[in-house]
């Protein structure tokens, strides 16, 4: 593993993060194996709310027969830069099965001005076997606990984003008809998917049918009841993902979401959407 994840770990407990970092170069190099390419996605993004550019990321993921990778980066930028920095990476490997992404290794790291946090998993099989965030989590009064059933059967948020397509070909509206079970680390939650409308969508790169899901948000375990963002993110019925297929592949990749806030609605949405079948090749080529 290259050097600075050891930094991001130094003032953990040292026993602790050597274990978890041989799990993570362990799938890391599994999971980098030369194998049959089907698709990709290449994709950047911009964040507003209530119409006003808060943010900008990019998203990268290489599907292969078995496996499969991803990139995510993300920075504060427009008016919010005035009050705030902040940047982000992310990064996931795992494997696929059938119609199913199965993570192995997630990567977080944020930074703002004042603070960092840094989340790394080990997975397998949908469970969880090692984790390891910075800061630690704090206890509080209030807080559902969390378990280690929590931890079983569960995705990453950011894989979460892909979703089988479902019986149809394209973007069928079957591909919403789903639960899926999150965990970040930090939180349990599931999202609640059922089919809302099928639109056209054009950006750079990308034109043709994206099917959106309605999304309800459930806490589980690791999140205050009382809170009042927890509170109006329960209650609202206005969370909405659309998904486009991703060619070469079984799957449908998150084209846009908006969100509900305070401040007005929170939508994430491509300003470039690259979407492609990849040439298969002979393993070990």
């Amino acid at each position: 593993m290259p050097d600075v994840l050891f930094r991001k770990v130094n003032n953990m407990k040292a026993k602790r993060a050597r274990r978890l970092l041989m799990a993570l170069a362990a799938i890391a190099a599994l999971s980098a194996s030369p194998v049959a390419a089907q698709g990709a996605l290449d994709a950047n993004y911009q964040l507003s709310i209530a119409g006003l550019p808060v943010g900008t990321g990019a998203w990268k993921i290489d599907f292969a027969d078995d496996s499969y990778a991803m990139a995510v980066t993300g920075k504060v930028s427009g008016l919010l830069q005035a009050i705030s920095t902040g940047d982000g990476t992310a990064a996931i490997r795992g494997g696929i099965a059938g119609s199913r992404l199965s993570p192995q290794s997630y990567m977080l790291n944020v930074r703002t001005r004042k603070k960092a946090d840094v989340v790394q998993m080990a997975l397998a099989n949908g469970a969880v076997r090692q984790i390891a965030i910075e800061p630690p989590p704090e206890p509080k009064a209030g807080i559902v606990p969390l378990t280690e059933a929590h931890k079983r059967g569960v995705i990453d948020p950011i894989s979460a984003a892909v979703v089988p397509r479902g019986n149809g070909d394209g973007a069928s509206p079957d591909a919403c008809q789903r639960t899926i079970p999150v965990f970040d680390g930090r939180q349990r939650y599931d999202l609640t998917m059922s089919y809302k409308r099928t639109e056209k969508v054009r950006t750079a790169g990308f034109e043709g049918n994206a099917v959106v899901c309605r999304v309800l948000y459930n806490p589980i375990g690791g999140y205050e009841p009382q809170k009042s963002g927890t509170k109006f993110l329960k209650e609202t019925k206005d969370i909405e993902m659309a998904f486009v297929p991703v060619p070469g592949t079984r799957f449908l990749a998150m084209y846009r979401i908006q969100i509900p806030t305070f401040f007005g609605v929170a939508v994430l949405e491509p300003t470039r959407f690259q979407v492609s079948a990849k040439t298969a090749r002979p393993v070990g080529q």
